[in-house]
């Protein structure tokens, strides 16, 4: 695996005075309260709902600086989270990747394979 095509930054700065929004973690369930078997697809809602969170409250995907991602399989899922994760950004047009920690867990809610929380920081 070629390291310099993982999708994060290894800091982001948070500039002076920026408002700083924690987003809680998104599991990849869609709103009928079905969980996907593919964790791209999971990986898609996941992080979707992230977004979702962040212009709640008045960020951007752009304006996020980190996230960490909860994963069930890192051997079989790690590759496809990223390629769905950095697709994700990038259609949103954002350039700079926020800092990221990948954490491998026993389980998560429902039976998901995946969560994403996130951190934003902006100014009004």
């Amino acid at each position: 695996m070629d390291l310099s095509k993982i999708p994060f930054s290894r800091s982001r700065r948070i500039p002076p005075g920026a408002t700083i929004f924690e987003i809680s973690g998104h599991i990849g369930r869609t709103q009928d309260g079905i969980i996907p078997p593919e964790i791209g697809e999971q990986t898609k809602i996941a992080i979707e709902g992230v977004f979702a969170a962040a212009e709640e409250g008045g960020a951007k995907a752009a304006d996020i600086v980190s996230t960490e991602v909860f994963m069930t399989d890192l051997q079989r899922g790690y590759e496809t989270m990223n390629a769905a994760y950095a697709e994700a950004f990038r259609n949103r047009g954002v350039t700079v990747f926020p800092a990221r920690k990948v954490i491998g867990v026993k389980e998560l809610p429902f039976g998901a394979n995946i969560e994403i929380a996130a951190r934003a920081a902006f100014r009004k």
